[in-house]
């Protein structure tokens, strides 16, 4: 598998400014035939992974937004069933309030004067599980409730020092790709993280720079 870090990508990052506040931090992992791995570990599976992220803040509005796009590869003769895991968590002790968001098919979490977006596509569809959870729960119980369905404990609200996890899921043909991206957008003002929040589930990625 490939990060961006191993395929010499990197990421666009504008000024940092402490008006922008800080988002919970990103990794992403990928289930598969009851087996999960991290995808910054480098593990191997039967799929190729291509992942490329944009991190962009701007100094003046004092908003943030973090794009991921990823390409998954299968070079077998069988459909693959998978599932991009997305895990969001708190760098810091920070005690916020997190729930998914029907409508709009994503989490929100209230952080202090900021909002913070979670969401992602992959094949142009909606986020397909959700689990946010106090983080020392997690630490005890893990995410998953069933590890060889790739099932994660359904959890749509939670405060604390959270963990925020999704999935988004796909079956990719034989000899196929699919495509689709995960991202996270923090704002003071909730106009302005909606604006984002949209444009990126269109692709419209030009919206932070």
């Amino acid at each position: 598998m490939k990060t961006s870090e191993s395929m010499g990508l990197g990421r666009k990052q504008g000024k940092l400014t402490r008006s922008a506040g800080t988002l919970p931090a990103c990794c992403l992992g990928l289930w598969e035939d009851g087996k999960f791995f991290n995808l910054g570990d480098r593990e191997q599976s039967k799929h190729r992974v291509e992942v490329q992220a944009l991190d962009y803040q701007n100094p003046v509005d004092g908003y943030r937004g973090v794009y991921t796009s990823f390409t998954l590869f299968n070079p077998t003769l069988v459909k693959q069933n998978i599932k991009i895991i997305c895990m969001y968590h708190e760098t810091t002790k920070l005690d916020t309030t997190a729930f998914y968001s029907p409508q709009e098919d994503s989490i929100i979490q209230l952080r202090d004067d900021h909002l913070a977006y979670m969401s992602g596509t992959i094949c142009q569809g909606r986020i397909g599980q959700y689990s946010i959870i106090e983080a020392s729960k997690l630490k005890y119980e893990g995410c998953f409730k069933s590890m060889e369905r790739g099932e994660l404990y359904f959890s749509p609200l939670a405060k604390g020092n959270l963990f925020i996890i999704y999935t988004l899921e796909t079956i990719i043909e034989p000899r196929s790709h699919a495509s689709g991206a995960a991202w996270a957008v923090l704002s003071p003002c909730r106009e302005k993280a909606v604006e984002i929040n949209n444009s990126l589930r269109k692709k419209r990625t030009s919206i932070l720079l």
